[in-house]
């Protein structure tokens, strides 16, 4: 239902549609990939989820929460074949960009352009960095152009960590996996000062999911 209702959400339709954006289709296929995740079909979760990453790689980050999700009911046997399962489906959908010169220029220059401000001059004003850059107290060159992966990546080991946490403590439940997924999605152009404002799309369904059981929880409470 989640996912009918993100393809006929007016905003989705109106960015494909008229800005000829394919952002709509990753996030359909990472909400097929926890739809079939919450249904331990593993195999189909994570062939959604590579389809996802083959179309943006933001999806490369949700590995290791799929991962840690499946295994905490799974046998060793189970973790392993799905292990190899997830390594063999990478990389049957990423063998084009690494044989093909024409692809594998065209991945290094994307990631170059939006990771990096060597070739974008102009902050976001949603990004957690835009005060900083505008009031010119980030200036120094190396530290503006790897700025989001300077801070993307302590960050990405922090919630790692709590995601290691609750997967030893048995914690990690359902609403969970939505938790986790928008935390992500969101500190990516939040953390990029160079993002582009379709990014913000990535995160809308799971935030939405979160909100609506949270109203759900708490009409129940009340």
């Amino acid at each position: 239902l989640l996912c009918f209702a993100w393809l006929v959400n007016p905003f989705v339709i109106f960015v494909s549609s008229i800005h000829s954006l394919s952002d709509p289709l990753p996030v359909f296929f990472t909400l097929l990939a926890v739809y079939f995740l919450l249904k331990n079909k593993s195999m189909h979760s994570f062939i959604s989820l590579s389809i996802s990453a083959c179309l943006k790689y933001y999806a490369l980050f949700l590995f290791p929460l799929f991962a840690f999700y499946f295994w905490r009911k799974s046998s060793l046997r189970e973790k392993i074949f799905s292990a190899l399962s997830s390594v063999i489906i990478a990389v049957v959908n990423f063998a084009p960009v690494a044989f093909d010169p024409v692809l594998r220029d065209q991945l290094f220059q994307s990631i170059a352009f939006y990771s990096t401000g060597t070739i974008r001059v102009i902050s976001r004003p949603w990004s957690l960095w835009h005060y900083f850059i505008t009031k010119g107290i980030l200036t120094y060159p190396f530290v503006l152009a790897y700025l989001f992966w300077l801070s993307f990546i302590p960050f990405y080991i922090l919630i790692m960590i709590f995601l290691l946490f609750d997967y030893k403590k048995q914690k990690l439940k359902d609403l969970h996996v939505f938790v986790y997924i928008a935390i992500i999605l969101l500190s990516i152009p939040l953390l990029n000062p160079f993002s582009d404002p379709q990014w913000l799309l990535w995160a809308l369904p799971f935030l939405m999911y979160i909100s609506l059981m949270a109203k759900r929880f708490g009409s129940l409470v009340s």
